[in-house]
């Protein structure tokens, strides 16, 4: 087996900005995995808040370099790395590779049946006015507001003004303590939020247990793995599944199912990534009762052969992309 890894940037349409950090550009990690003729390829961005980069990645990944290209199994790359964005790219690479030396689809080998996906499309925090605008122009059917705790209920209002007809989930990016969270929900209670994910920091949530918040609330950097599952369901009613936290996409097709055995509703997450991160989290996001996987349209450009999105619904990736 050959391994080529590469680091690439892609330019952001406009700043992102979250309560916690702002940016304009990403950077990935591509791996390829050439096996007799065949390519499978897998992306990564790397968890940040764990320190991850895509250029740790890489490094990560080429000190296996020797390991990987004796020859390495999906069921070898689970144990060799840890989960996170290394973990990721080569498990996504692995699926891509078998699909191409197959000939078969990642719908045979999984045994799903794909159906077109309905994804969010982020409105990043800025001034009201212009969260207003952006949600205007936005053709999505369900939009996700990034919010943050001092300016959160003339964000939301905003958006919802702008878009009486549109689904709305809220993101707190962990900048709410429990009594702020509780204030803003009895100001929002009637403007139709589905959502509200991580509001409260990863580790101090655990006040979580004893509110039965009347908006559902949902778990993001508080969740990974399976080992979250049991604490996660006392105090949230859903989790972010993410390729990159999970280590792939093996592990969260596995977890998806475990989530959903604890009662746990499930999202399927992204960061800023192209379609080339997004086809995988599509395939496990079959059957999820939300998807953000609005990566591309954030970027500037997209690979070739990207992902189809109209009006936020995603149609299934092209074989000459990925699976």
């Amino acid at each position: 087996m050959k391994l080529t890894t590469a680091l690439e940037t892609w330019e952001l349409k406009r700043t992102f900005r979250t309560s916690r950090r702002s940016f304009d550009h990403v950077e990935t990690a591509m791996v390829t995995l050439e096996k007799d003729g065949a390519k499978g390829r897998g992306e990564s961005v790397g968890v940040n808040y764990h320190g991850e980069t895509a250029r740790s990645v890489q490094g990560q990944i080429e000190q296996l370099r020797d390991t990987i290209e004796t020859g390495l199994s999906r069921e070898g790359v689970q144990s060799l790395l840890p989960a996170g964005g290394a973990r990721n790219a080569l498990d996504c690479a692995l699926w891509d590779l078998e699909c191409k030396s197959k000939a078969q689809t990642i719908w045979a080998l999984t045994g799903i049946e794909p159906s077109p996906v309905t994804t969010a499309y982020t409105i990043v925090i800025d001034e009201p006015h212009r969260m207003y605008e952006a949600a205007g122009a936005a053709p999505e059917t369900l939009l996700k507001i990034k919010v943050s705790a001092a300016g959160a209920f003339d964000q939301i209002t905003a958006v919802r003004e702008a878009r009486p007809d549109a689904r709305l989930i809220v993101d707190g990016n962990q900048d709410f303590t429990l009594e702020q969270l509780q204030a803003l929900i009895a100001r929002i209670e009637t403007l139709g939020i589905e959502m509200i994910e991580q509001p409260l920091p990863a580790g101090a949530d655990a006040g979580l247990s004893d509110y039965a918040s009347p908006i559902p609330l949902c778990a993001d950097e508080s969740f990974h793995t399976q080992a979250d599952i049991a604490e996660v369901a006392g105090r949230y009613r859903y989790a972010s599944v993410k390729l990159e936290k999970t280590g792939g996409l093996t592990n969260a097709l596995a977890l998806v199912g475990q989530m959903q055995d604890a009662g746990l509703g499930v999202m399927i997450g992204c960061w800023a990534a192209t379609s080339l991160s997004m086809a995988p989290a599509f395939v496990a996001a079959q059957g999820a009762a939300y998807a953000d996987i609005d990566g591309p349209l954030l970027l500037k450009s997209d690979r070739a052969d990207a992902m189809d999105y109209r009006k936020g619904v995603v149609a299934s990736p092209h074989r000459r992309l990925w699976g």
